[in-house]
């Protein structure tokens, strides 16, 4: 018997529903029964879940799913154990770990997550004396990105100056190359006064919606554009937006 989780990490904020999908697979040939028992780690507040499979199937497998609600503590836990019966035989198997975090640190890891997913390697720092995130392709390892995020629905200039003095602060620290902010806010709630800014600059600082990065992330994922098309845009200066 083997068992498959999906995903092998969770990242959540307090409160967010969460579905397990629990594949296991098991002989074709006729056997008793297996049991499975899920033990939910304490903080988890979630009563012992239990389920008997006793009939063979032609697949050799059997999808398992529940669902859990993450506590209110930030912190990184174990969700619990899976344990397995088959006519005497006991195996178990850990469940994911879950990072529950505060908003501004899910979307920091939404965000490198996107990165990671667009070729880079993305490290989320966080912390008001680090980068939110640190960036690079692995073909360009020398142009490292710092990428400050923010999930406030209006970006304006005020939070502009700050990324921007923050990038002078780090950039020679981490050897940073280029600040890429990328804001969850769309187009029309970026401040006029950034985009003029952006418009102007001649300095390494390019700005990206979250929407805009997700739409980059599925033209790469559909091969609409290269791996290196996708280095290209976002080391633009400026404003970037994806059509």
């Amino acid at each position: 018997m083997s068992i498959s989780i999906s995903p092998s990490e969770i990242y959540g904020v307090p409160g967010k529903r969460l579905i397990l999908n629990i594949q296991l697979e098991h002989p074709r040939e006729n056997w008793r029964e297996i049991k499975v028992s899920i033990n939910f780690n304490p903080i988890i507040r979630k009563d012992l879940y239990e389920h008997v499979i006793n009939e063979t199937n032609e697949v050799g497998f059997t999808m398992l799913k529940t669902e859990v609600v993450l506590p209110q503590i930030l912190g990184e836990y174990e969700l619990g154990r899976v344990v397995i019966n088959r006519d005497g035989l006991t195996i178990t198997h850990n469940l994911p770990k879950v990072h529950i975090l505060t908003i501004d640190g899910y979307f920091e890891e939404i965000v490198a997550k996107t990165l990671r997913a667009l070729g880079f390697n993305a490290k989320r720092w966080g912390g008001p004396n680090n980068p939110d995130i640190e960036a690079y392709h692995p073909d360009f390892p020398t142009q490292r990105f710092q990428v400050e995020v923010t999930t406030e629905k209006y970006y304006d200039l005020s939070r502009y100056r700050n990324d921007r003095g923050k990038f002078d602060d780090l950039k020679n620290k981490f050897n940073f190359k280029r600040l890429l902010i990328i804001p969850y806010a769309s187009l029309a709630y970026i401040s006029r006064d950034v985009m003029d800014r952006l418009q102007r600059t001649s300095d390494p600082i390019s700005l990206i919606c979250f929407n805009d990065l997700r739409k980059l992330s599925n033209k790469y994922r559909n091969f609409h554009v290269s791996k290196y098309e996708v280095f290209a845009i976002l080391n633009q200066t400026g404003f970037i937006e994806i059509k």
